[in-house]
């Protein structure tokens, strides 16, 4: 029987590397799509395509700033006559773990412009569209720090709850016209740890290796995806220590920020001392 994702034209935003890339890969290679690529940093979109060799025809790509509504228009324009039926919302950004007084305004706006209005802006692009076509689908890609937040991530977990409640409404809204789905990675070796937007990496060395210990790597993370979306499960958290997560911040949903915060301090890793004020140290006891 043949999946619902073969030979699909498929838009991903932050398809350069990471998760993205590897979503990009596997259904390129899995399900015979062409891959209408998008992000900000043409080497690297351009590198993937290269690597794809005999498949490179598959994958299209525009230089595009999903945070910016206008640029929404350019990545219409771009997939409007190429009969794209799934836009998969992946591109993100985080910034280095700290309390929230330590965030600028600037920063917390360009997060949330990259982590929520993007898909927002996704979704109003394409959604009349959509409508036309029940084979359609938007995938949004949010993460576990949306339901089990961790110390140090206000506005990127504010920001991945946002994306994943408007995902989960819209997928209400729209049932009877076409698919919407929310998956939540747990952590995952992305460049995401070591982001050039920020001033400092979000992680430092030390806390890299041990994340690389507890963490997935993009290509397995892809895989939990894109099977989820082959069998269009509409919300799903990927990863054992997401899943843990979870489990804990609901078992004690106030009193898990505390121990997370004691055993941010037990590790001595300097990626965590902004997370310290004075009220947070006190708690940290």
């Amino acid at each position: 029987m043949k999946n619902w994702l073969k030979d699909k034209v498929v838009l991903i935003t932050g398809a350069s590397s990471g998760i993205g890339k590897e979503i990009a890969k596997l259904l390129i290679l899995n399900y015979n799509c062409t891959i209408l690529g998008v992000a900000r940093n043409e080497d690297r979109l351009k590198a993937f395509k290269d690597s794809l060799e005999d498949k490179q025809n598959k994958f299209l790509y525009t230089i595009a700033d999903v945070s910016k509504e206008e640029d929404w228009n350019k990545i219409y324009d771009f997939a409007k006559d190429k009969n794209c039926t799934i836009l998969i919302n992946n591109a993100g950004t985080m910034l280095p773990f700290s309390s929230a007084d330590k965030v600028s305004s600037e920063q917390a706006k360009k997060l949330f412009d990259t982590n929520f209005f993007s898909v927002t802006h996704g979704y109003k692009t394409f959604c009349n569209d959509f409508r036309k076509n029940k084979d359609c689908a938007i995938i949004n890609i949010s993460s576990v720090s949306a339901v089990a937040s961790l110390p140090g991530t206000s506005y990127y977990s504010a920001s991945k709850s946002a994306l994943t409640a408007f995902s989960k409404i819209t997928a209400s809204e729209e049932r009877k016209n076409f698919f919407i789905a929310t998956y939540l990675p747990g952590t995952t070796q992305t460049n995401l740890f070591s982001s050039k937007d920020n001033s400092k990496p979000v992680v430092d060395e030390k806390a890299e290796k041990l994340l690389n210990k507890i963490s997935s790597t993009s290509e397995k993370m892809a895989k939990k995806i894109v099977k989820a979306m082959a069998k269009k499960k509409k919300y799903k958290v990927f990863g054992f220590d997401a899943k843990l997560l979870k489990f804990f911040n609901k078992l004690m949903p106030i009193k898990s920020s505390d121990i997370y915060l004691k055993v941010y301090k037990k590790s001595k890793l300097s990626c965590f001392e902004d997370v310290f004020t004075d009220n947070l140290e006190n708690k940290g006891k």
